[in-house]
């Protein structure tokens, strides 16, 4: 199924790119770094829905792992939201953040 998802990520710029579209808000399937989406190299900003233990045979076992993944979509210079997480996986999402020299408040939790 990967590279059908891949095909309809693609399809999907296409689109956007004939349609002239000024604003996309993409959801990712997979997620993270191993996603079609991350293609793109500068998104206004990006965010972290609530992790769960999906995908678990791609992304890890634990929701440490999964969040690890999951950070691949962090780029630098821009900001990442994230939904309240579990300790374990806010402690790596901020760790994964605060290697590409976030500011502290750059991967902040709604409130």
């Amino acid at each position: 199924m990967s590279t059908y998802f891949r095909f309809l990520a693609l399809l999907g710029f296409k689109i956007f790119s004939t349609k002239q579209v000024d604003v996309a808000i993409l959801e990712v399937g997979l997620g993270g770094k191993l996603d079609a989406t991350n293609v793109m190299k500068a998104p206004v900003v990006c965010g972290i829905s609530s992790l769960g233990h999906d995908h678990t045979e791609i992304l890890g076992n634990t929701l440490g792992h999964i969040a690890g993944e999951k950070a691949g979509i962090f780029k630098q210079e821009i900001s990442t939201y994230t939904v309240p997480q579990t300790a374990e996986a806010m402690s790596v999402l901020k760790d994964k953040a605060s290697k590409l020299r976030y500011s502290p408040s750059s991967c902040l939790t709604f409130r």
